[in-house]
């Protein structure tokens, strides 16, 4: 699966990694496996290094839904690392549909997303 997630209980925080082609399919399969993880929490702050996606075959149905089923609550943080503009507007678009917009911040810098989870 192009989608994998490591999870420091210690830290409170969810290492997200995704890279090749994604697809909606497998992006809420990984959303499912997360939640299903005995170490999971909800409020654990997440970073997302998406820089190693090649082509995002998430559709814009598919996206606003996995926004809306994210197994992470609004308090937790989330950084997203993107390699380009295009990959810049899902993690938008994904942001939005989650709700946290507060709590949501996207670079293409992976330290700017560490200082900002304080990691």
């Amino acid at each position: 699966m192009p989608i994998q997630s490591e999870i420091d209980k210690s830290q409170g925080i969810v290492f997200t990694t995704i890279y090749g082609s994604v697809t909606d399919a497998e992006a809420f399969e990984h959303e499912k496996e997360l939640r299903d993880r005995e170490e999971f929490r909800a409020h654990f702050n997440q970073l997302v290094d998406a820089r190693g996606v090649i082509e995002n075959r998430l559709s814009a149905d598919g996206l606003a839904k996995l926004g809306k089923v994210t197994p992470f609550d609004l308090t937790a943080k989330r950084a997203c690392v993107v390699n380009d503009e295009l990959a810049g507007l899902f993690a938008v678009i994904f942001g939005v549909q989650c709700g946290s917009r507060d709590n949501y911040y996207i670079t293409k810098d992976i330290v700017y997303a560490y200082e900002w989870l304080g990691v």
